[in-house]
């Protein structure tokens, strides 16, 4: 369908602004009249520097082709696209990025090239499984190539091929696996018109009253999400949602929204039980008998914290695609009662850390003593280590059943209203420790942003200042989540709030 544009006003899209206003009409609406109020968090800027590295990647693997550039400059890359085609069919070659223009609607597909009597669209996505809107991405991508004048006969859908094993010297072939959305893409492409004139309606009244829900982080985390909910109402202190997602779905349905007037007859699951009471009188819960199983612990007691980091491009032979690299640890052991020590591992070599992560580690937790860690992260770290690692299988594997995880036990056993429904590390330390948390850790306070800090750090045009700034940031976030481990055992066996002055400690560090 071809828009009938009857407004006395368009705006001009693109396939990127169809996509945010699929996603939210609001969103759109801001990007086009208030973007002065976008606030890109670190993780979507981190998020689109990995999709550049992928691009690139992905254009070789393509083939033989002329990139149009000009990323920030709509009108020359329009300007050029033409001549570039002209050129791939008399070459029967690609052109990469080339931009159309069709309905005020501007778009660039990741590959062109000919096709019988029209031409092959292919799109790449740093993502290892297809999802329903690559589909809608690619049909507003055909509808305005079309609209310009060139028919699109195929469409290939571009993925990581999760199987691929990078088998270094930068032989990637094999990374992509193309899928055939010619089509679904047709199915959609009927669509695409209407779309656009809903969008362009939309942009021409007032700022669409739209509260903010799980639409602001599917599929993309949206940038206005902060200016949104300083325009609502405070939230509640204790929303439904407090309770087992299943729980809080059917209690929004019957009408509640706050957890203080839900009746105790509409919660059934014990451990929902154990949220109402808590909230409602301000009384935490401790299961003090089932903690019993940790007070009997022997020591040494080791309490465990990975860090580790990911790429859609594997960066070292033998690593596949989005797998988890190990590159930090911190462990601080109890060696008796209430006396501790801390070790930590640390490299942004930008070499494969997993040997001297592994043999470090395997030095410091020695044959015996619990090795406690909060979720199952670190035993399935633990698991990825053995393929990459094999002359270390049975020293690795001998930790697993030395493994216990305290998250099972804080879900079972714990609960504090100020958690409000959720057991991260994060929210319980507060609980059971309130003079220690993350609040005054600086750019690296949580494991993404670790992750981002490895890159930078691991950079070779990084500074080397800059590069000693980030190791000490880095080391830092890794010590204090173990340290919020130690106190979270502490305050579950004793039965009682703990201070960090509790929590004393030597250093020794490894680092690389």
């Amino acid at each position: 369908m071809e828009p009938e544009n009857k407004l006395t006003r368009t705006f001009r899209l693109s396939k990127s602004k169809i996509m945010a206003g699929l996603q939210c009409h609001k969103r759109l609406w801001l990007q086009t009249h208030r973007p002065e109020l976008c606030k890109v968090s670190e993780e979507s800027e981190h998020i689109f520097r990995m999709g550049h590295l992928f691009g690139d990647l992905a254009r070789s693997l393509m083939g033989q082709g002329e990139l149009i550039g000009h990323e920030r400059d709509i009108a020359r890359a329009l300007d050029e696209t033409p001549a570039a085609l002209a050129r791939a069919q008399l070459q029967g070659t690609l052109v990469f990025e080339p931009a159309f223009a069709h309905y005020e609607v501007c778009a660039r597909a990741d590959g062109f090239e000919p096709y019988g009597d029209g031409w092959h669209m292919r799109e790449v996505k740093a993502a290892t499984s297809d999802k329903d809107y690559f589909y809608v991405d690619c049909a507003v991508q055909v509808w305005v190539a079309e609209g310009a004048g060139y028919p699109v006969r195929q469409v290939s859908l571009g993925i990581v091929n999760n199987r691929f094993v990078y088998p270094g010297s930068g032989l990637y072939d094999g990374l992509l696996r193309e899928l055939d959305a010619t089509e679904p893409v047709a199915r959609l492409k009927p669509s695409i018109g209407r779309i656009v004139v809903q969008l362009q309606a939309m942009l021409a009244g007032d700022e669409p009253d739209i509260r903010t829900g799980e639409h602001c982080t599917n599929p993309y985390e949206c940038p206005f999400i902060e200016h949104c909910r300083s325009q609502e109402p405070p939230q509640l202190e204790y929303p439904v949602e407090i309770f087992h997602f299943a729980t809080a779905r059917r209690l929004r349905r019957a009408g509640y929204t706050d957890a203080l007037t839900v009746p105790v007859a509409e919660v059934k699951q014990p451990r929902d039980l154990r949220i109402l009471h808590a909230t409602r009188t301000g009384i935490p819960f401790l299961d003090k008998e089932f903690m019993q199983e940790l007070v009997a612990l022997p020591y040494p007691r080791h309490f465990l914290d990975f860090e580790t980091l990911q790429s859609s491009v594997p960066l070292w032979a033998g690593t596949r695609p989005f797998q988890q690299i190990p590159f930090q640890w911190s462990c601080h052991t109890e060696t008796a009662p209430g006396v501790f020590t801390h070790e930590e591992f640390l490299d942004v070599s930008g070499e494969l850390p997993v040997r001297a992560f592994a043999e470090t580690l395997l030095r410091v937790l020695g044959t015996h003593g619990a090795v406690l860690v909060y979720s199952a992260f670190e035993r399935t770290q633990l698991k990825g280590l053995y393929e990459l690692l094999p002359h270390l299988r049975p020293a690795l594997s001998a930790l697993v059943p030395r493994l216990v995880d305290l998250l099972p036990y804080a879900r079972l056993g714990y609960y504090h209203p100020e958690m409000k429904g959720s057991w991260s590390i994060k929210q319980v330390l507060p609980t059971v420790c309130p003079d220690l948390g993350y609040s005054d850790l600086q750019e690296v306070a949580d494991g993404r942003a670790a992750q981002r800090a490895w890159w930078e750090a691991s950079d070779p045009a990084t500074p080397e200042t800059r590069r000693d700034e980030l190791r000490n940031k880095m080391l830092r976030y890794c010590h204090r989540d173990t340290l919020a481990m130690v106190a979270v055992y502490r305050a579950f066996t004793l039965a009682r709030q703990v201070s960090a002055a509790e929590l004393g400690e030597t250093t020794g560090a490894i680092a690389q």
